[in-house]
């Protein structure tokens, strides 16, 4: 490795040139701040830098905070704007991960250019913080923020810096809103409209572009017509799929157990894919799925699909038609991993909790025609005759 790029290395374990970092002195930094925040007035910041202190435009401030997790926070400013805030837990590992952030924040800031909105970029971002998310939502790419630029945590910290810098006016790209909040001690992410929130963390804002970049394509989608009914799809589900997510799942679900979606047509990734984002549609409201039963004379399953939790949802009701699939019992609900493995594993699962109703036998106790059960459970009683006998009821 380059002297060079040793040294540079070196110099991150470095509380000043020639100065080596050690648990003393670390300690010691750890109760200078412990000092002024027990000052009087209470929750005083120590303050290092400044203009009148060593004639630098950056403030760098470390304050103790009421968080049980993390209660070292660091803010570096500059002209008392916060251009980097993060929380670090109060101890030796916690103050130098502190001290190497705020030494690459204030040097990332030293580089930052001009951008064509008249703001800065920040080192790594090619565009100031409103360029990139007004790019980053119109982008498809899951791994990128916008063409070329992985969405990387350190960009995304970025992002959600510059969020936190605007207040409750927050950033407004196209008519999307990106705002902080506040939940008694818990910071958030909001994004309206609609409303929606995230978690305060890069993952929760790469959720958020990806749910505005879905919303973004099925406005500008030119969707293609089913060649088995009077419905149309989306271009995504029409470029790997036989049929309109209404007919072809239909048949998934009911077709018999095997390794494939239906007969002839394989379970590929990117199939299995089309699936989960026919989910993320249905959970953001901008896609549906009409699997609601049958008719009064051919009652059939009914179907639900959908995201929760970050987890795929499956819902199957049993046999029933279409004015009666919100009054039908369930009978199959299950979460699975958000991942073509658990679409796979939904399908069979739901699969052959079809198959176990189909072959049914009366409750031994009640004998109740509603209170069948599938014969593949083993069970003689239903649920609730189960349950009664099993708590001595």
């Amino acid at each position: 490795m380059p002297t060079a790029v040793v040294a540079l290395i070196e110099s991150f374990d470095e509380l000043s040139p020639g100065v080596q970092v050690s648990t003393q002195r670390l300690n010691a930094i750890l109760q200078a701040v412990s000092d002024a925040h027990s000052m009087p007035g209470g929750q005083g910041a120590y303050v290092v830098g400044g203009s009148m202190h060593c004639g630098s435009e950056h403030n760098v401030v470390f304050q103790r905070v009421e968080s049980p997790k993390t209660p070292l926070r660091l803010i570096v400013q500059k002209a008392g704007v916060d251009i980097f805030v993060r929380l670090y837990e109060w101890s030796t590992d916690g103050v130098l991960s502190a001290i190497v952030d705020a030494k690459a924040a204030v040097a990332n800031d030293r580089r930052r250019v001009q951008c064509c909105r008249r703001f800065m970029t920040a080192l790594g971002m090619p565009k100031c913080a409103t360029c990139m998310l007004e790019a980053a939502v119109e982008h498809s790419k899951t791994e990128e923020l916008i063409p070329g630029v992985r969405a990387t945590d350190y960009r995304l910290n970025i992002l959600l810096s510059a969020l936190l810098n605007c207040d409750e006016d927050g950033l407004r790209v196209g008519g999307v809103h990106f705002a902080c909040a506040n939940d008694g001690n818990k910071m958030l992410l909001t994004v309206e409209l609609p409303y929606e929130v995230y978690e305060w963390c890069p993952r929760g804002l790469m959720q958020a572009i990806g749910d505005q970049r879905l919303r973004v394509y099925y406005v500008a989608d030119e969707r293609v017509e089913c060649p088995e009914c009077d419905g149309s799809m989306p271009t995504y589900w029409a470029a790997c799929m036989p049929k309109c997510p209404d007919c072809f799942l239909e048949e998934v679900f009911s077709a018999a157990p095997s390794s494939e979606l239906i007969p002839g047509v394989a379970a590929t990734e990117e199939r299995l894919g089309a699936i989960l984002t026919l989910a993320h549609g249905i959970e953001l409201d901008i896609d549906d799925l009409d699997l609601v039963g049958g008719t009064a004379e051919v009652p059939e399953h009914g179907f639900d699909l959908g995201r929760s939790g970050g987890r795929l949802t499956v819902v199957v009701t049993h046999k029933c038609n279409a004015d009666g699939y919100l009054e039908a019992p369930t009978l199959f609900q299950s979460h699975y991993p958000w991942s073509t493995e658990g679409v796979m594993a939904a399908i069979q699962e739901v699969r052959e909790a079809i198959v176990s109703d189909g072959v049914r036998v009366a409750c031994r106790v009640c004998s109740m025609e509603g209170a069948q059960i599938p014969a593949a459970l083993g069970m003689q009683e239903c649920v609730r005759c189960a349950l009664t006998i099993a708590l001595g009821l």
